[in-house]
């Protein structure tokens, strides 16, 4: 494993949380695919309250957003640069995207708990490889 990445998870950890522990197994998965070093650090989210945030941001190559309440910036999102473009049978929701950004994708659904040893979930295989060729650009 001569290449290395890390990644910045936003969200507050917990063990009890099924999604949490699929998603630091999903980039395992992806690491052992790609046989890179992928360095998964979770961030509280009372830690991106502080001025600093961005500088604490830029050590990472890329960020996971942990799950949340998108629904509720339903209209905000669709009425500015992000566009909602999946939903659920019941029309909510599920995938977000910034159309003209390199590597940008919001799911509320969960392709870590699809990520299998040998058959990483491609989103995830795509996030990773993404942010491997970006990984030396600056962040605007």
């Amino acid at each position: 494993m001569n290449q290395s990445l890390k990644i910045g998870i936003i969200g507050d950890f917990d063990q009890g949380r099924p999604s949490q522990l699929k998603t630091d197994e999903a980039l395992d998965h992806v690491s052992n695919e790609l046989s890179i070093a992928i360095d998964a650090a979770w961030l509280p989210t009372k830690s991106l309250e502080k001025q600093t945030v961005i500088t604490m941001l830029r050590e990472f190559h890329a960020l996971w957003a942990g799950p949340g309440d998108y629904e509720k910036y339903r209209n905000d999102l669709s009425d500015g640069n992000l566009k909602i473009t999946g939903f659920d049978e019941d029309n909510n929701a599920r995938i977000i995207e910034i159309p003209n950004h390199r590597f940008f994708i919001a799911t509320l659904f969960l392709p870590q708990f699809a990520s299998k040893p040998g058959m990483s979930h491609p989103l995830i295989l795509s996030f990773v490889k993404s942010a491997l060729e970006f990984r030396g650009t600056e962040i605007q």
